[in-house]
């Protein structure tokens, strides 16, 4: 079944990708790769995800780390979209969980902390603890494929773990020994199989 796939971190997936015949989108995040501007964040994700899916309307949407953190986010927001696919690896669901770590891994005061959440309030007018992909996942009708490594070391596994308890029409599967960067055949052909096997929509 050949179709439109669009993806964030890709790099490894394509080529099995580009096996099941399907057009592929790869987008760079907003400051990253070769997108313009200075400014990156979960929300602005979204919606420059946003803007590449209404543009190229892909049935499926496949996020790693942060970029899957972005397009959950994305289908909180925008749920009637061309995506009826969704596959999350090795994403964080809480917010507030991955600034609490990323504030303790550079070893940065709790002055950090309350300064970044009063830009989240006043720039998107929500409170870090509110964004939670656990709760977003709740509001899903799309399928869903989430992995995440026991031995993640930037995004913990239960972050995953969080965002399957909600989503209703997901699969979650357990990963040994890949971290954060889940760079495996195995695990690939699965979401492939996920994706195009006979008798999926």
């Amino acid at each position: 079944m050949a179709g439109k796939a669009m993806l964030r971190d890709g790099k490894k997936t394509l080529p099995h990708l580009q096996k099941s015949g399907s057009t592929i989108i790869a987008i760079d995040a907003p400051a990253h790769g070769q997108s313009s501007g200075k400014e990156f964040n979960v929300p602005l994700y979204a919606e420059f995800i946003n803007k590449a899916v209404e543009k190229y309307k892909p049935t499926i949407i496949i996020g790693h780390s942060i970029g899957g953190a972005a397009c959950v986010y994305h289908q909180y927001l925008f749920p009637n979209t061309s995506i009826n696919k969704m596959v999350i690896l090795g994403a964080p669901s809480d917010l507030k969980t991955l600034i609490d770590n990323y504030i303790s891994m550079l070893s940065l005061n709790t002055k950090m902390f309350s300064l970044l959440e009063s830009k989240f309030l006043d720039r998107f007018n929500f409170k870090l603890e509110d964004f939670s992909g656990q709760k977003f996942a709740s509001e899903f009708n799309v399928e869903g494929f989430i992995a995440h490594d026991t031995s993640d070391d930037v995004v913990a596994f239960a972050e995953g773990k969080k965002i399957h308890s909600n989503w209703k029409n997901s699969q979650f599967i357990e990963t040994k020994g890949l971290g954060h960067g889940m760079h495996d055949d195995a695990l690939y052909n699965k979401v492939i199989e996920f994706l195009f096997s006979e008798g999926s929509k």
